[in-house]
């Protein structure tokens, strides 16, 4: 079971990695062709728009396929150059690149916050030096654990 925890895990930090760099890429106007789960073979694609979202058969990763990532001539000077990502201003291809460890970042940010917020459990003991625990919660405590 844990192993299956794991792997879902995994997923959810690579879903969300790649979806900063494909938002980052859409907001800026950046043509984004592939958006894969997994690596390939592919299991499963639908075409909507211009972007190909992919369901691959290795579920350890993936990946987004951004127009003009691997400067060639149809991406620096063909029909769509203005949306290759080789021909946007540096500070734009740097963000895009960012955006996918600045995501996982706000994962983390957010999970630990939904954490603290609901009441993560914390071990009796560890309360810092000069905190009063209620007798109430004390009493209660040593009977239910150490009885």
């Amino acid at each position: 079971m844990s192993i299956v925890i794991f792997i879902i895990i995994l997923l959810v930090l690579v879903l969300v990695h790649e979806f900063g760099h494909f938002f980052t890429a859409k907001g800026f106007g950046i043509r984004v062709n592939e958006f894969g789960f997994g690596f390939p073979p592919k299991l499963f694609s639908k075409k909507i728009g211009e972007t190909e979202y992919s369901i691959n058969a290795l579920p350890f990763g993936g990946f987004v396929k951004i127009f003009g990532e691997n400067p060639d001539e149809d991406n620096m000077v063909g029909f769509d150059a203005k949306r290759s990502l080789v021909n946007k201003p540096k500070w734009q291809q740097a963000l895009v690149l960012f955006a996918g460890i600045f995501s996982n970042f706000l994962l983390a940010w957010l999970l630990f916050s939904i954490g603290f917020m609901s009441g993560m459990p914390t071990s009796v003991g560890s309360e810092p030096a000069g905190y009063v625990i209620s007798k109430t919660f004390y009493f209660h405590y040593r009977s239910f654990c150490c009885s």
